[in-house]
């Protein structure tokens, strides 16, 4: 039962103790080591070639060939006077769509400052050196 107990007791300090837990408490305590950043996704959009044709039989039709240009469509009409058949075509170049997409996103920054972080070591490295130094003089004399 005891064992139990201490188990239990152990799962809730494992569980409190966790990464997420100290993130939010120094996002809470220290808002500026976050860091806003753009991440730009670069998406490409490619719709191929379409072509469509089509042929039909008339009696009468104006007899001169006719291509239509507008943008990346194409439109061709010619009359076949051999035997009497219209050819109407239609080609769309292929689009090519190049998008950037922004993505916000926020990074944590953590400067280390090793003189603010260790100021009580950076005193005793100094103490110690000064009092090396002291003794070495004073054993020279």
């Amino acid at each position: 039962m005891l064992k139990y107990l201490y188990i239990s007791i152990l799962s809730i300090f494992l569980y409190s103790c966790s990464c997420d837990y100290h993130m939010t408490k120094i996002k809470k305590k220290c808002p500026h080591v976050l860091e806003k950043d753009t991440l730009l996704v670069h998406d490409t959009v490619r719709i191929s070639q379409v072509k469509k044709d089509t042929v039909f039989k008339f009696d009468y039709f104006q007899k001169d060939t006719v291509i239509i240009k507008e943008g990346r469509l194409t439109m061709k009409y010619f009359y076949n006077t051999t035997d009497s058949t219209v050819y109407l075509t239609g080609k769309c170049d292929t689009i090519r769509i190049i998008r950037e997409i922004p993505v916000p996103i926020e990074k944590t920054v953590f400067k280390y400052d090793f003189l603010n972080s260790n100021k009580f070591l950076f005193a005793l490295v100094l103490l110690l050196l000064s009092l090396i130094l002291i003794v070495y003089l004073f054993k020279k004399k």
